[in-house]
């Protein structure tokens, strides 16, 4: 089971990175799943003709592991495919995480 209020904090997070005036043209969106959390980079689609579901792309995994009750982030590549990122070591605290990210000192996240 994941930390309910780590949960919390990514969520808000993610809502706070993405400006009011530019939800209609992008989102940065957390799926829970049974072993941590995947962050997505939402944008509504480019062509009508796909219908209205908007593309999510992945950009970044938090892996939880309840026994050792840390947190490990991988960064997804140009299919998808997470990867363990090594500049950051497993850690109990979710602020480390979120912080590398957003620091990103390789441009592998943002860009």
């Amino acid at each position: 089971m994941l930390p309910e209020l780590d949960v919390a904090r990514v969520r808000k997070w993610a809502h706070d990175h993405t400006p009011p005036e530019f939800r209609h043209e992008m989102l940065v969106e957390v799926e829970e799943t049974a072993r941590g959390l995947i962050l997505h980079d939402a944008r509504p689609p480019w062509d009508e003709k796909y219908g209205p579901e908007w593309i999510r792309t992945p950009f970044a995994r938090l892996l939880y592991v309840n026994k050792r009750r840390e947190w490990t982030l991988y960064w997804a590549d140009r299919n998808s495919k997470f990867h363990r990122y090594e500049l950051a070591a497993p850690t109990p605290h979710i602020g480390d995480i979120l912080t590398e990210i957003d620091a990103d000192p390789t441009n592998i996240f943002w860009g």
